[in-house]
């Protein structure tokens, strides 16, 4: 619990720091599909969007996804009696406000984090870990593990 605390303070000092370095029209929806990227560009932000959303839209319509899924929030929320499945098919992926690549370039899997911030102030955090593997055109996405957090200090 501890790391996960020290997680949070560690983005939003993150945030503050991103934020104030890049100008607001550099933030806009219409240039990338996040509010902010870290370690990642547009583009590449964008495919790993487009890799998720299509194994969402997969399932969404009955058809077969071969990756491991798994959600998970604190025991006294009600996202914890929620299925994996519901929840990635309830995620709004349009509403990105972060994403950033945890691995090096090279690496044959890629892990990204994906942070979605409900328009609701004060409203829990959706994290969202996923693991790519770029080499399997046909189904590049191997994991996705979502956590409902608390928000961060701001």
């Amino acid at each position: 619990m501890a790391s996960r605390t020290l997680r949070l303070v560690a983005f939003a000092s993150l945030l503050s720091v991103a934020i104030a370095a890049v100008p607001a029209t550099a933030r806009s929806q219409d240039d990338a599909p996040a509010e902010y990227l870290t370690a990642i560009d547009a583009d590449e932000a964008a495919r790993v969007l487009e890799a998720v959303r299509s194994e969402q839209a997969k399932l969404a319509n009955g058809e077969d996804a071969y990756f491991d899924l798994y959600s998970g929030a604190p025991a006294s929320y009600a996202q914890s009696s929620v299925s994996p499945r519901d929840t990635f098919l309830n995620l709004d992926f349009s509403d990105v406000y972060h994403i950033r690549r945890e691995s090096p370039p090279g690496e044959p899997v890629q892990r990204y984090e994906i942070t979605i911030i409900p328009d609701v102030p004060d409203s829990p955090v959706w994290e969202i870990e996923v693991l790519i593997g770029w080499a399997n055109r046909k189904a590049p996405v191997e994991r996705i593990t979502i956590f409902y957090t608390l928000p961060p200090p701001f």
